[in-house]
């Protein structure tokens, strides 16, 4: 077993995340007196584009292709038969330089495009808030992440953070926990026996 003593004060932390506005992520970091630099970059266009394109064509007989060009996506309906499947072409979509080209139907897709470029994923957010918890001294208690350490010292910035979080949430719900704990040992063995993978579910 690997039992690491820290002798100060501090708070395990975790957190579970939504969709985010990056604008708003900043607004609310540069509120609290935090540098908005852990914000990840922008998602790229392509995979805005993806994600409006699978909201705009829900439907289970069409289908999002990617072109070989990697710059857009062919939208077919699928008819299926008893031994082989027809697909005929609904448009092409493509984004380049930022602006889509739909075979004159971008007000599809427009409006979507521009509200999703600004979001950010729970797996990219997760990223940001992985690097700005290790500037602040986190520390991992597994080897995969997921759960860490901060000290006292830092812990009111890190809590900016987590609030920022919060108030940035377009979709779905976020919450950055934050427990606090002084007799250190025994609790983060606890912790660490807890969070295996193999102990999710019990009670």
């Amino acid at each position: 077993m690997n039992v690491r003593d820290i002798s100060v004060s501090g708070a395990v932390t975790y957190w579970s995340l939504g969709w985010t506005d990056r604008d708003q992520l900043i607004a609310e970091s540069e509120k609290r007196g935090v540098s908005p630099t852990w914000v990840p970059a922008p998602r790229a266009p392509i995979a805005t584009l993806k994600s409006v394109l699978d909201i705009v064509h829900s439907s289970t007989d069409e289908l999002v292709r990617p072109l070989k060009s990697r710059v857009g996506y062919e939208v077919v309906r699928e008819t299926r038969g008893e031994t082989s499947n027809d697909y005929d072409h609904i448009r092409t979509v493509t984004v380049e330089d930022g602006l889509i080209q739909a075979e004159g139907s971008e007000y599809l897709y427009r409006d979507l495009f521009a509200q999703f470029r600004n979001r950010l994923s729970p797996e990219a957010l997760s990223g940001g808030l992985v690097r700005f918890v290790q500037t602040v001294g986190g520390v991992p208690l597994r080897p995969q992440g997921a759960l860490y350490w901060v000290p006292e010292a830092r812990l009111s910035t890190w809590q900016a953070v987590g609030e920022t979080v919060e108030a940035s949430t377009v979709e779905d719900s976020a919450s950055v926990y934050v427990l606090r704990s002084v007799t250190w040992r025994p609790t983060c063995s606890a912790l660490i026996w807890a969070s295996e993978p193999s102990r999710a579910g019990s009670p």
